[in-house]
Order: structure tokens, then C-alpha cells, then sequence
């Protein structure tokens, strides 16, 4: 039985701003140093990390390959999907700085205590997160991209659906 225990990225592991795609390498799914992972790795890990199907993990792990420019004999470093602006990368986080916005040198690759705070700010009467949380929060940080990130131009219907499923 493979061993799938929470393990922090070392300081030379590579990480992608999904925080989708680190839980898998985090956890052991897929490499933990987050490099030189290939298709059937990622088919793989999807089976196995998320119980989705296996032509739900080859359609994912194809067309991310694709968009970040590997072919699918191909190996990625979970760091090329950071470095493929407005294709899997995409500007606005919840709870991450911007990329590309100075921030007081903040590293968009880790989540921001601030953000965080933010967040945890919305919950509701009952001390929860619900839909209308990340939803205040969602409009929060668009304003605050909108004003200090001269990238963003707000987000395509195609991006809403990625940052919320």
C-alpha cells in the first residue's frame, strides 16, 4: 500500500498555482518533488487522488499537456502550468496573490494569510463557509485585481468555470 500522508514540497519541489494538481503531487499521487511526470502519471493520479474516471484523467492530463505546449510522449514539471498565463494559470486567486503584481514580493504560489483571513471573514451566522462566501470573497479580490493588477481584464465565462468548478 502506497503511502499517501500529506508531505510539505521541499524547497526544491515544483508546485503549480492549481491547488488541485499539488494536493496530488502533496499527497504522493504523483511525484513529490513535482517534476518530470508524464500523461499516464497524471491518469494515474486523478484514478486514485480524486476516484474520477480514467477517461476523465486522459482528457485532463491530454489537454493539459497540450495547453502548456508538451506533447503527450512528453514530460511536465508542475511548475509549467504556473508559467502558462491565462491557459491553466489564470490571474485572480481567492486566496493567492496575483501573479505579476508586485504584492510586497508575495510568492502567488503560496497561499496568503491576509487572503486567508479574508476569507474565514465571510463565513456565515453558524461560524461556515457556504457558496455566498466564496462568492463575496470572489468579488472582493475581482475589485482588488481589477485596481492593482494591470493584467486583469476580469474573467471569461470559460474562467469563472475553472476557478469554480
Amino acid at each position: 500500500m502506497e503511502n499517501h500522508e500529506y508531505q510539505a514540497p521541499g524547497p526544491n519541489d515544483a508546485r503549480s498555482t492549481c491547488p488541485g494538481i499539488n494536493v496530488l503531487a502533496n499527497h504522493g499521487y504523483l511525484p513529490r518533488n513535482g517534476k518530470d511526470i508524464t500523461p499516464h502519471q497524471f491518469i494515474e493520479a486523478i484514478y486514485n487522488g480524486y476516484n474520477l474516471t480514467k477517461v476523465v484523467g486522459f482528457i485532463l492530463a491530454h489537454v493539459g499537456f497540450y495547453l502548456v505546449g508538451k506533447t503527450w510522449e512528453g514530460k511536465v514539471s508542475l511548475e509549467d502550468f504556473s508559467n502558462s498565463h491565462d491557459i491553466v494559470e489564470h490571474p485572480m486567486s481567492l486566496i493567492r496573490p496575483d501573479i505579476g503584481v508586485g504584492e510586497g514580493g508575495k510568492d502567488y504560489r503560496k497561499i496568503s494569510p491576509e487572503l486567508l483571513d479574508s476569507l474565514f471573514s465571510e463565513k456565515n451566522e453558524n461560524d461556515k463557509l457556504t457558496r455566498m462566501s466564496f462568492a463575496k470573497q470572489h468579488i472582493k479580490r475581482r475589485d482588488e485585481s481589477l485596481r492593482d493588477n494591470p493584467s486583469f481584464h476580469g474573467l471569461s465565462f470559460f474562467r469563472k468555470i475553472q476557478i469554480f468548478g
